[in-house]
């Protein structure tokens, strides 16, 4: 458990800015998570510009999105909470020696030595952005490459009844910003676009949500993959 130790920059819903990372510097290294169209996407790097609107790009300087999900658009205020803890004087009459040694807030030093919070948390990664997918004499699909490390991309065919059909895993390879990860299969794989779902997997085996044809969401798999 820790507190907040950074003091980032306030988050406005109405104007949010995708080509401006959410962290300082000092912050690398850190995640994030937040809502785009109701969909929860984790595992985001604060050091790193955000597609917020979930269109595919971060090229947007001016969009609107609830991304707390709290049912307002409003300016989300970046703060500190270490040099804001207070220990009341009951605290400080039952244990003395914890609140006489209790931990300031951290120096920059320390914060870098701190290990990041891809360490810490376990929380499943954003799933893969910017889907496209075609279908003719087979099935072409691509999508955006993600920023942070992942174990792989899982392909699935999901039938009406909602039984899952893995039908490939796509290893994880860091590509450039923006650049896309392309793969083809059978045109027998699936007999509609509809029914092809992609998911990311984290390097500690935590799956995102399933991302279909035309923004189709699917909650990801219950459990944690050792593949």
């Amino acid at each position: 458990m820790n507190y907040s130790v950074f003091n980032n920059p306030d988050l406005d819903e109405q104007h949010l800015d995708e080509t401006k990372p959410i962290g300082e510097p000092a912050a690398f290294g850190y995640l994030t998570s937040y809502y785009s169209w109701g969909v929860l996407f984790g595992d985001r790097n604060v050091s790193e510009p955000i597609d917020w609107n979930w269109d595919g790009d971060t090229l947007d300087a001016r969009c609107g999105m609830e991304v707390n999900r709290d049912g307002f658009r409003e300016v989300l205020k970046g703060k500190t909470d270490w040099d804001k803890l207070s220990f009341s004087s009951a605290f400080q009459d039952a244990f003395p020696e914890k609140a006489a040694g209790a931990r300031p807030m951290p120096s920059q030093e320390e914060l870098l030595r701190e290990p990041p919070a891809k360490e810490l948390i376990k929380i499943p990664p954003a799933g893969p952005s910017g889907l496209r997918m075609e279908k003719s004499d087979s099935i072409k699909l691509s999508w955006i490459s993600s920023s942070i490390t992942l174990r792989n991309y899982r392909v699935y065919r999901v039938e009406a009844n909602g039984l899952r059909t893995l039908l490939t895993k796509v290893p994880y390879k860091k590509l450039p910003e923006l650049e896309r990860i392309e793969i083809v299969l059978p045109a027998s794989s699936a007999s509609s676009l509809d029914d092809i779902y992609v998911s990311a997997v984290s390097w500690y085996g935590y799956e995102s949500g399933l991302m279909g044809h035309g923004r189709r969401y699917l909650p990801p798999s219950q459990g944690k993959f050792e593949d």
